[in-house]
């Protein structure tokens, strides 16, 4: 009876780390902002991280944009279209949640829509993804 206290203890204490780990929310850094221009005039309500050079390119090409020069070794992109992010975050557990095997991330926005500018923010690498994609 004894042990089993103990078993009950640890087992407890391993299920509250296991939940505090996965399901808290985490922030990612936003670490400079630059505003494109488009011709195209935007919704603001897509967000899409950028992971890869080919990507970018892909992108660039697509929308008539110039992304800045970054090492995807070590950063991201983010491009917001039409409207600046205040927050980014995602919670590791929404990574079983879904088929993509990433973590789904939210994003909060400030005020209006600006209909011609896309936002593009250099990040760490996270690779999360807006639900809906």
């Amino acid at each position: 009876m004894k042990y089993f206290k103990y078993l009950l203890i640890i087992l407890s204490f391993s299920v509250l780390t296991i939940l505090v780990v996965f399901m808290r929310n985490r922030n990612v850094k936003l670490y400079k902002e630059f505003e494109l221009y488009s011709s195209e005039p935007v919704s603001g309500l897509a967000w899409l991280v950028i992971s890869s050079p080919k990507q970018a390119s892909i992108l660039e090409e697509k929308q008539g944009i110039k992304f800045p020069e970054i090492d995807f070794n070590k950063n991201f992109l983010v491009e917001s279209k039409g409207r600046k992010i205040r927050t980014l975050k995602y919670r590791l557990v929404t990574k079983y949640l879904w088929d993509y095997n990433i973590p789904m991330g939210t994003a909060e926005f400030f005020g209006d829509v600006n209909p011609n500018s896309i936002y593009v923010y250099i990040i760490d690498k996270h690779n999360i993804k807006q639900k809906g994609d």
